[in-house]
């Protein structure tokens, strides 16, 4: 890619490939840019003169800049239908620098993370971090704090704090996914406030209805929302899609549903389908990619190359009423990737309303984190973990060991039945089974499970038990545990469980892996207990360090953190733990953990 620079700031990317995402066509054109927005589409041969002197002047275009493109591929800036940033472990300016280098221009974000430990201040400084970035961060706002009324949040967001967070929040676009299925079934009124209140501003709501069906999802989407990014089996985003939903096909680093929904990327349907990723590490956005690793598995698995684009930007454009965005097309906004191919889909340059911001792998200017936190308040996020207000045994004195030990890992009589979380590698969704007490250990792979309340509400603490983990020796704890965001620890017994508790609230957040009373590794995360103020390469190493622990410890998952973060979000079926117990997930209430 070569470029001839002259006076004006009009520029023109000449000899590329136009991915067309209206025809499904790549046609060999050159595309014109003036003032931020895409001036017009030429084919080869058709595009008005570059130079004054060697044409009619009034025919011609003088450009500031003349790109050749060798042939590269032009495809509109990529755009994920569906994020919690939060979940990266980064800040918004963290993440933008992450992810535009590999084509995103534009996020559907829905920081219900940071809502669930901050509340209504933590949406607003989200909004500001994300404020100002060279790429759009549109938010949904969070319906759901806490997510079911069974567990314990650090807030709560009522229809009022909704309605005025759609008022004073930049860049709100919809109401975030509706995840209390069964009180927009039983018809919750202050639920169906929130959706009113968005459907009133002419916005979209999201859903979440996983393993929804029949009778009970028509009634879901009648109540006004119009789409969900849960569906693990073609059955069900078939069905979804028959009854007039937008299916969001999610690709993340713990959930991975691209595959098994591949039968649903048909043309005659695409127009009601895009991609998303929901979750993702940081060390899969900084390799693999972002929406652009998306793509590539999609071309791996047969979807035609122009259609996999189409459902990364134009469908989600429109459904989320985006207008100028999602097309290489005049009048659209030059937010642009370029391709070397749409097979690896590796990013050449990316382009933000005609400025290059990103090219051959690198952000162009990378932005100056900690000056945008300061200006935003974002400090104000830290040291969220309520290390003073915790039930004395929780601190440093010794005399309440004992206490913790009796109330992180019970033990049961060996003949006792007791329900077991199990996890299903790859997915969110778990199973759930009844084994006998006698089985629990890392033997048997059955090992304590525990949540502990850490916003200094109420100090509870919900007990189980969980299969697939696998740890041998050692403990791990994580304050991300979706998404009321509680402590939640894992280990083979409660010494080392106590232990990992305990340095996680020195730390004032985080996640750490121990064993034998030493950290084997630790990951802080300063902002709220969920972001770090580093940069994603920073982020990204230590947190495989820290996965290298956990493997070391016995733990198979490739995402072990993220896995065990899910474990505590109670609308994902099957079995969850929260502060307050066992979540039967089907059944939308506690279940204890005796059979």
């Amino acid at each position: 890619m070569t470029a001839n620079k002259k006076q004006n700031g009009d520029i023109l990317l000449r000899g590329g490939k136009v991915v067309n995402v209206f025809t499904l066509e790549v046609e060999e054109a050159d595309v014109a840019i003036a003032g931020g927005m895409i001036t017009g589409v030429y084919r080869r041969g058709e595009t008005p003169a570059v130079d004054a002197a060697t044409t009619d002047s009034t025919a011609a275009l003088n450009y500031g800049e003349i790109i050749d493109l060798q042939g590269a591929f032009v495809t509109p800036g990529l755009i994920d239908a569906h994020i919690h940033i939060e979940s990266t472990l980064l800040t918004p300016p963290a993440f933008a620098d992450a992810v535009i280098p590999h084509g995103t221009t534009a996020v559907i974000a829905d920081p219900h993370e940071i809502a669930n430990v901050l509340g209504f201040d933590g949406v607003k400084a989200f909004a500001r971090m994300a404020a100002g970035l060279p790429m759009d961060v549109y938010m949904m706002i969070p319906s759901c704090v806490p997510a079911t009324p069974l567990e314990t949040s650090g807030a709560v967001l009522d229809a009022e704090a909704v309605s005025r967070l759609f008022d004073v929040a930049p860049g709100a676009i919809g109401l975030a996914e509706v995840m209390n299925v069964p009180g927009v079934l039983a018809g919750d009124a202050d639920l169906l406030q929130k959706i009113a209140a968005a459907r009133l501003r002419g916005l979209p709501v999201d859903g979440h209805a996983p393993g929804l069906s029949e009778d009970a999802l028509q009634a879901y989407i009648a109540a006004g929302i119009s789409s969900d990014h849960e569906s693990v089996t073609s059955e069900e985003a078939w069905d979804k899609l028959r009854r007039g939903m937008r299916l969001l096909i999610r690709e993340g680093s713990a959930a991975q549903n691209l595959a098994g929904l591949i039968s649903c990327i048909v043309p005659s349907v695409s127009e009601n389908i895009s991609f998303c990723s929901d979750d993702r590490h940081p060390e899969d956005l900084l390799h693999d990619g972002h929406m652009n690793a998306i793509l590539r598995k999609a071309v791996s698995l047969g979807v035609a190359p122009a259609l996999a684009v189409k459902l990364a930007t134009l469908t989600t454009a429109r459904h989320y009423r985006l207008s100028g965005l999602g097309a290489v097309a005049p009048g659209y906004r030059a937010d642009l990737a370029v391709f070397s191919d749409l097979a690896e889909f590796r990013a050449q340059a990316v382009f933000k309303a005609g400025r290059l911001v990103a090219s051959d792998g690198e952000i162009r200017d990378r932005l100056d984190r900690a000056s945008i936190c300061a200006q935003t308040g974002a400090d104000s996020a830290e040291a969220t973990v309520e290390v003073d207000k915790y039930p004395p045994r929780f601190g440093e004195g010794s005399v309440h060991l004992p206490d913790i030990t009796g109330r992180l890992a019970p033990a049961y009589e060996p003949n006792a039945k007791v329900r077991v979380i199990v996890i299903q590698p790859g997915q969110i969704v778990t199973g759930q089974e009844i084994v006998s007490a006698a089985d629990i250990g890392p033997e048997k792979d059955i090992l304590p499970l525990a949540v502990i309340e850490r916003h200094g509400k109420r100090g509870s603490i919900g007990c189980g038990f969980v299969r697939g983990f696998g740890l041998k020796k050692g403990a791990v704890a994580s304050t991300v545990g979706h998404d009321s965001h509680n402590l939640i620890v894992v280990g083979v017994n409660e010494a080392e469980m106590e232990f990992a508790c305990r340095t996680i609230a020195q730390m004032g957040g985080g996640m750490v892996a121990v064993a034998g009373g030493e950290v084997k590794a630790a990951l802080p995360l300063p902002v709220a207990g969920l972001m770090s103020d580093e940069d994603a390469a920073t982020i990204a190493r230590r947190l495989r360090a820290l996965h290298r622990a956990v493997s070391d410890l016995g733990c198979p998952l490739a995402a072990p953190m993220m896995t065990l973060s899910f474990l505590a979000l109670p609308v994902i079926p099957e079995l969850k733990l929260t502060d307050l117990g066992l979540v039967d997930v089907n059944r939308f209430s506690l279940v204890p953990v005796l059979c």
